[in-house]
């Protein structure tokens, strides 16, 4: 028998076919991204059936974009088994430098191998090609569950399903969609139409602006830039980031500030044949010490022109329709955490589909289950990318010397402030989201950092909470101070200085020696106290003092401890004439508010440095034992 189907409708009928029941969850992945192909991994290792529709003629075009890959990514490409390839395809970046545009320098630095020490793994700059290409290889046998040429025109939801629509009449059916196709999301934009109330789309949409365009291409090797280096100069209005990767491949970026803020509808769209006359103003300009932008530019392979779109979207979920990546949080690329939060994004989003495939065995899942899930997914991953998001945006306008406080900070303070970059860089690190139904690697468990669950939720205790959580505290302490309540014991807090020891008791003259017992005994308490305040984590959280001693540049380390150190000296005299009782309270009060908890996980930073030491016994002699022993001099 013949059949009398038109091939347009048997393409149909090939991706139409229901789950079985050992697949009651079928994923449809649009767009073959980094994010994109990184969820299918992630999802065919927990036996979820889905495809990758991808739009172009092929996974990995070569186009000269480029991607870092850091830590929090690295550990999920890791536990997928990619990563291997990755780190053989790059070189690992050692060095950091920051110049002016006439090539002085700014600041040098081993930021970058500090991480990797710290986290498990080199920052890995390389082409975005070849990333594409190993996630890909490594699918194996599912590559035919990618399907390019699958360009998205619409995505119809219904009760039991939802059903993509492609531009050459094929159709897809599954349980859930998710948009990996990029800031110019179609995916994205149908979700909007089905989002309520009707005005919800309006106002997701006027988050997204555009302030800063980019010239990113990829260069052969350049005299003055060796591999493992990467290059940061601070101009006004404009910025550069160069990385010179394996074999000396030169990956580069020309930031530089629009005329204005254009709104979504209207962000600027560039023609490519003008990039020449765009960069034309910066050809001089240094991206190092005696290394114009003229020479890596006149070396460029690769060269685009475009746009940057920054928003962090606020639903990310409608129905059976969600998005990941770049269409739901897209960033500016000076942080490198575009690629790497996507990749965590879809592990989360892995991690919910399994709880929820477990939770429904066999079975079809109610859509109010699944909202469910993608609600406590957003929930999850809203902390981590929204700081992401701008920390990214903070970058931007920081090298482009934005404000005048803006270049404050470049000249001034990060040039002395190194714990300080690299802490910060951890602060996004460690509470990385992984892949919770694999092993972690040896890699992730073997740093001096290891990776801390929530750590964000930790990390939102701002500085105000914290205030506010010290209010009550003190208010008892004033209350109970002045005999006002007996919540706290005795109706009075006793004050342990030395002039509130009495000088007779039951007739019997004490000796001031002996009335100096008290705040003798207290010497390990104050010695403690000390070396609390000269942890890493508190010593380099004073930035004031960075900035009012910036002379102190060439021995700054051993002059802040001692700074500390003798500022406590400071408070053990008002000790002496307040008493301990009225004082300590206090001094508690502001150290817990300066040091907050999220500090001190970061692990190094519960430390103390070698300078600190070595001053100890001089700061307790003079400052405490000597002082106390004249006290009672005196007092005799």
């Amino acid at each position: 028998m013949v059949s009398t189907l038109t091939p347009e409708y048997t393409l149909k009928l090939q991706y139409m076919a229901e789950p079985t029941p050992e697949q009651p969850l079928r994923v449809i992945i649009v767009g073959g991204s980094i994010a994109g192909l990184t969820l299918a991994h992630a999802l065919l290792r927990i036996d979820v059936d889905c495809v990758v529709l991808e739009s172009h003629d092929e996974i990995a075009p070569h186009v000269g974009a480029s991607i870092g890959i850091l830590p929090n990514g690295a550990r999920v490409l890791d536990q997928l088994g990619i990563f291997d390839d990755i780190r053989a395809a790059s070189r690992p970046l050692e060095w950091s430098f920051a110049w002016n545009p006439d090539g002085s320098l700014l600041y040098r630095n081993e930021a970058v191998k500090v991480l990797h020490e710290r986290h498990g793994y080199p920052l890995c700059f390389l082409d975005r090609q070849i990333v594409l290409d190993a996630l890909f290889k490594h699918l194996g046998r599912q590559q035919k569950r990618v399907h390019t040429r699958k360009k998205v025109v619409r995505v119809q939801t219904l009760p039991d399903k939802a059903v993509v629509h492609c531009a050459d009449g094929s159709e897809f059916e599954g349980d859930l969609v998710v948009g990996c196709d990029g800031v110019r999301s179609v995916v994205r934009n149908e979700m909007w139409r089905y989002m309520k109330p009707r005005d919800a789309a309006s106002k997701e949409r006027s988050l997204m602006t555009s302030e800063y365009a980019c010239v990113f291409g990829t260069s052969t090797p350049t005299a003055g830039l060796s591999p493992g280096e990467i290059h940061r100069t601070f101009a006004k209005d404009f910025s550069f980031l160069t990385i010179c990767g394996k074999d000396g491949i030169i990956f580069w970026f020309l930031f530089h500030r629009l005329a204005k803020r254009y709104p979504a509808d209207n962000v600027p769209r560039f023609d490519q044949k003008q990039v020449d006359a765009h960069v034309s103003p910066y050809l001089s300009q240094a991206v190092a010490n005696g290394v114009p932008f003229s020479a890596v530019y006149s070396n460029a392979m690769f060269k685009t022109l475009l746009a940057l779109e920054e928003a962090c979207f606020t639903r990310w979920w409608t129905g059976r329709i969600v998005c990941i990546g770049d269409s739901i949080h897209k960033m500016t690329p000076n942080l490198g955490q575009g690629a790497n939060s996507a990749i965590e994004s879809a592990a989360l989003l892995a991690n919910h589909l399994r709880q929820l495939k477990q939770a429904f065995p066999g079975g079809k899942i109610p859509l109010s289950r699944l909202e469910r899930h993608l609600l406590e997914w957003q929930t999850g991953r809203w902390p981590r990318v929204s700081q992401m998001c701008a920390a990214a945006s903070a970058l931007t306008r920081l090298e482009a010397l934005a404000t005048p406080i803006h270049r404050i900070v470049a000249h001034y303070v990060l040039p002395i402030t190194e714990s300080l970059i690299v802490d910060q860089a951890s602060q996004a690190m460690i509470g990385a989201e992984k892949l919770d139904f694999l092993p972690l690697p040896l890699s992730s468990m073997s740093c001096s950092m290891p990776y801390i669950p929530g750590y964000d939720r930790i990390r939102g205790l701002f500085i105000w909470r914290r205030l506010l959580a010290t209010a009550l505290f003190v208010c008892l302490y004033y209350l109970s101070a002045n005999g006002e309540t007996n919540l706290l014991p005795g109706n009075r807090l006793t004050s342990w200085s030395a002039q509130d020891i009495p000088s007779t008791t039951e007739g019997v003259t004490v000796s001031g020696l002996a009335r100096m017992l008290l705040p003798s005994q207290l010497t390990p308490v104050y010695g403690i106290w000390f070396l609390e305040a000269c942890r890493e984590a508190c010593t380099r959280s004073d930035l004031l003092l960075c900035v009012l001693f910036l002379w102190f540049k060439s021995t700054k380390n051993a002059k802040l401890i001692t700074l500390h150190a003798y500022s406590a000296v400071g408070l053990w005299i008002a000790m002496h004439l307040k008493g301990t009782g009225n004082t300590w309270p206090v001094c508690c009060a502001v150290h817990y508010i300066r040091m907050p908890l999220s500090r001190l996980v970061l692990g190094r930073q519960q430390s103390i440095r070698a300078e600190a030491l070595r001053v100890f016994h001089p700061v307790m002699l003079t400052g405490y034992c000597l002082l106390l022993l004249a006290i009672a001099c005196y007092c005799l």
